[in-house]
């Protein structure tokens, strides 16, 4: 056998190592989904900074009306029409004053600090006996401007720059960039609607929009990938019954 055969015979793999090869080479084929385009078929969502404007003394925002819902402001509570226990309470803490209730009420823990009643905010207060437990609640007429000053969080301090402004969450990101985004990453309700304080004006990061990732190549190729994949493993695997010895 000549020097070049030789050669090319220790470069050619053994059957076993070329096996093992083709099986991982098919699960790579069959498994593509976990690493072409993963994010096909999942949904992209859109956000938005806005600016918090004051209008017949109340707060407003450039939310579309599909999502109004969605990018309602968090910290006040009662925004929409509301028959819940909490909102009627409030009413009633409005027409009769003060109401004094036991440890155990459900309305002692109230939810946001702030509420919306018959078109004004108030701030939701409390006065706690801790000799019985009880609780003394009430509401205090705020006006928009106070609501923002102490319900918004500063990022005025923030380089938009910044190389770790990853690192925040990304509703502050948007606070702080301006920037739209569009991600796969889906903000709750506890992220949208958050205020926020940027070099003296009050803004609000929202939903704009949201659609399905569809590839129809992507899909057609997967499909094709993972059904070349599956021959190949039961080639790969029918290659390597065929080499055991079974008479031992």
């Amino acid at each position: 056998m000549s020097s070049r055969q030789l050669l090319i015979s220790a470069m050619r793999p053994s059957r076993p190592v070329l096996t093992a090869l083709l099986i991982v080479i098919a699960l790579l084929l069959m498994t593509n989904t976990l690493w072409l385009f993963p994010d096909d078929g999942e949904t992209e969502f859109t956000y938005e900074r806005t600016e918090i404007e004051v209008e017949d003394g109340l707060l407003t925002d450039d939310s579309p009306d599909r999502y109004l819902s969605e990018n309602n402001l968090n910290s006040i509570d009662c925004t929409f029409p509301s028959n819940s226990r909490l909102c009627a309470f409030d009413r009633s803490l409005l027409e009769h004053g003060p109401t004094t209730v036991s440890a155990d009420s459900e309305f002692r823990t109230r939810g946001p600090t702030y509420t919306l009643v018959d078109g004004a905010y108030y701030e939701r207060v409390a006065e706690h006996n801790e000799t019985n437990g009880t609780s003394t609640l009430d509401l205090e007429r705020v006006s928009p401007e106070e609501l923002l000053a102490a319900t918004a969080n500063n990022v005025s301090h923030l380089n938009a720059d910044d190389p770790h402004l990853d690192d925040i969450p990304l509703e502050y990101q948007i606070a702080v960039t301006g920037e739209t985004v569009t991600t796969t990453t889906h903000l709750d309700g506890d992220s949208l609607g958050e205020l926020f304080l940027r070099n003296g004006i009050y803004y609000t990061v929202v939903a704009t929009g949201q659609e399905q990732i569809d590839r129809p190549l992507v899909s057609e190729t997967r499909e094709l990938l993972g059904l070349i994949g599956l021959v190949v493993l039961v080639v790969s695997l029918g290659r390597l019954i065929y080499r055991i010895d079974w008479t031992e």
